[in-house]
């Protein structure tokens, strides 16, 4: 009885053991996959934020870009304008030369002409100083401001009498 018996322990010691083993490579299968899983997971966070960096250049590359091209269409017009009221400020020279030497109703008609042209080329520079402050975003309707002054502007000395525009 005593062999029975220590063969059983034996067995039951070996059946333990066999247990133990199948448990431990379970465990060690277990902490293998875990590893491999944080792995992927490390490696799917590096992509990630390397796509999202260059998705930020690129992003920047554009805004920086769409920038440059406001600035030179802002001074392309700041110089173009600036040229206009140049030469319209000749004409109004002219037509203030005339003033000068005219009498009687002549006189009143320019006058009151050029009391208009002043107020309304005191607006046209008021439009054209807040345009050159203006951002992207705010360009359009401060530039149809701009615009329309300028036009008012530019009727009333070609109105004006006495005057011709070349």
């Amino acid at each position: 009885m005593r062999s029975v018996t220590l063969i059983a322990l034996a067995a039951l010691a070996t059946a333990a053991m066999g247990c133990e083993n199948r448990a431990a490579r379970q465990q060690e299968k277990a902490v293998e996959v875990q590893r491999e899983a944080n792995e992927k997971i490390a490696k799917a966070q590096n992509e990630a934020v390397t796509e999202i960096t260059q998705a930020q250049v690129e992003a920047n590359k554009d805004i920086a870009e769409a920038n440059a091209k406001f600035l030179k269409i802002r001074e392309d017009y700041r110089h173009d304008a600036q040229e206009n009221l140049t030469n319209l400020d000749k004409d109004i020279a002219k037509m203030e030369q005339k003033a000068a030497v005219a009498t009687g109703k002549k006189k009143a008609d320019f006058d009151a002409a050029l009391t208009d042209i002043r107020a309304k080329r005191a607006h046209y520079l008021a439009s054209f100083d807040s345009l050159q402050n203006s951002t992207a975003s705010t360009w359009d309707n401060m530039k149809d401001v701009s615009d329309r002054a300028w036009r008012d502007l530019k009727d009333a000395v070609r109105k004006a009498p006495g005057v011709t525009i070349d």
